[in-house]
């Protein structure tokens, strides 16, 4: 699948109202990862485009009928889009793979069909979702009913670009609202492409929405918009606080977010194969360059264990080799950004000054491809201040800690402000069930790492780490408001 990235053809325009529109209010450079080369200046939507297109938002929610559809309907047109970007793959799995840290190997066969069967299974809940009758005295009918929000509002990542739009846009569309989708101004390509097949599905004009630009800028108009019914956001804690503070002044819009993390990785003495158990430790932080935010940063080895685990860990990271994403041969992404691996060298090099060992890595990779490739780090004696324990580093860098009992481990595992994910590899069934109950993070994986391929899932976290969820039934009930209906009779 390797491929020249300059034959890749791209649109750099908002997508309003089923149109493809410019807009030269301002603009912002697009630097492609891999290399660092300046693409092209991109724009930002001005205030007047946000106006304009949440207005076309909001005339499509109300006149087009899609809210009115009869749910399998807009199912029907979901399943339609979801395989014409299946069908799409060798187009779209190249301009994500060009667009971002996301490697070819990966985007050809994962991301796109992800893309696709994350639009599907929303579409199944699009007649599955129903209020109820509540008791009450018997001449009276007290009932709920859920509806749509009317426009919501989705910014995505740059880590994932086209699966998080479907993350965002799939419930939010199935529930019957219109979107607005804010992508990454680091990842701003490959959505041009889900917008096209949007009407070539027949999802009417209006109802599907993006608009590029800056999160200072276009961002910041979109969340204090008075006509957003529903923020959903993916991205850093800091981002998502400000987000929650700035809707609350524009009419106290619902959000729903999903944030940073410091997942823990906890490894028992008593796995039964160290082999399996070290290539899921790895995956979870060494997978898009640990660009992720379940990354599994902080290894928790019994100390039985321990040396053994992290010899395999340095011997898997020094064969990952880095490179564009567009070679096969790749398997070390670079960093997305110069401002992000300028903020990987202050948190590792702070950290260092306050007594913390790189015990492997901790530089970069000397390449001629000009992106920036950060060498598999591991780091120990890490104290709850240093800021690689305080903060989401979003690099392949993992701390090193172990414990000698259960209350330690567990001790350990809970983060005092981030709870996104977990990771409990045991061969014993009790200490799992304990540990999943007492770890106080949103989503347990026991003897595995990262977001599995059911949909039915919950995503999302605890403290710091978000609110609400994407995915499973959580998902789509994220994008529906419930009202209560009182009839006396």
């Amino acid at each position: 699948m390797a491929f020249n990235p300059d034959d890749i053809e791209y649109k750099k325009l908002h997508f309003v109202n089923g149109e493809f529109r410019s807009d030269k209010d301002s603009s912002f450079d697009y630097i492609r990862p891999s290399d660092q080369k300046k693409l092209d200046s991109i724009p930002n939507a001005s205030k007047d485009l946000v106006d304009e297109t949440v207005e076309h938002a909001q005339q499509a929610f109300q006149k087009s009928d899609w809210s009115n559809l009869k749910p399998r309907q807009r199912a029907k047109l979901l399943f339609k889009w979801a395989d014409l970007i299946e069908k799409d793959v060798d187009y779209l799995s190249k301009i994500e793979a060009m667009n971002s840290t996301r490697l070819i190997s990966e985007t050809s066969q994962g991301d796109v069909f992800a893309t696709a069967d994350t639009i599907r299974y929303f579409a199944e809940w699009a007649d599955k979702i129903e209020g109820q009758t509540t008791a009450s005295s018997p001449n009276v009918l007290s009932l709920t009913i859920k509806e749509p929000y009317g426009v919501v509002l989705g910014i995505t990542p740059w880590n994932f670009p086209i699966v998080q739009v479907a993350w965002k846009a799939a419930p939010a569309l199935a529930a019957g609202n219109s979107v607005i989708i804010k992508p990454s101004e680091y990842t701003p390509l490959s959505i041009f492409r889900i917008a096209e097949l949007s009407i070539k599905a027949g999802i009417p004009k209006g109802i599907f929405n993006y608009l590029l630009g800056e999160g200072s800028v276009t961002g910041s108009y979109l969340v204090n918009h008075p006509g957003i019914g529903k923020i959903a956001f993916t991205g850093s804690s800091a981002t998502g606080s400000k987000i929650m503070a700035d809707s609350a002044l524009t009419g106290l819009k619902p959000v729903h977010l999903e944030l940073g993390g410091k997942s823990p990785q906890v490894v028992f003495d008593d796995i039964q194969n160290i082999d399996e158990t070290v290539s899921k430790i790895a995956a979870g932080i060494y997978l898009n360059s640990g660009q992720i935010c379940t990354s599994g940063t902080r290894l928790i080895a019994h100390k039985k264990i321990a040396d053994e685990l992290v010899e395999k860990l340095i011997k898997i990271g020094s064969q990952k080799l880095p490179g564009v994403t567009w070679e096969d041969k790749t398997s070390l992404p670079p960093i997305v950004s110069k401002k992000q691996a300028e903020r990987i060298e202050v948190l590792i090099s702070k950290s260092v000054e306050m007594g913390a060992k790189v015990i492997s890595g901790g530089s970069w990779h000397d390449t001629n491809y000009g992106g920036y490739f950060y060498k598999p780090t591991l780091i120990e004696n890490v104290t709850q201040e240093m800021p690689v324990f305080k903060e989401e580093v979003f690099g392949p860098v993992i701390n090193i800690d172990t414990f000698d009992d259960d209350n330690e481990a567990i001790l350990k595992a809970n983060h005092p402000t981030y709870g996104l994910a977990a990771c409990v590899h045991t061969s014993n069934l009790n200490k799992a069930i304990n540990l999943s109950k007492k770890i106080d993070s949103g989503m347990i994986w026991v003897n595995h790492w990262g977001y599995p391929d059911e949909f039915s899932h919950p995503a999302g976290g605890f403290k710091r780490s978000g609110i609400g969820k994407d995915m499973g039934s959580n998902g789509i009930n994220e994008y529906y408001k419930e009202k209560a209906i009182w009839i006396p009779h």
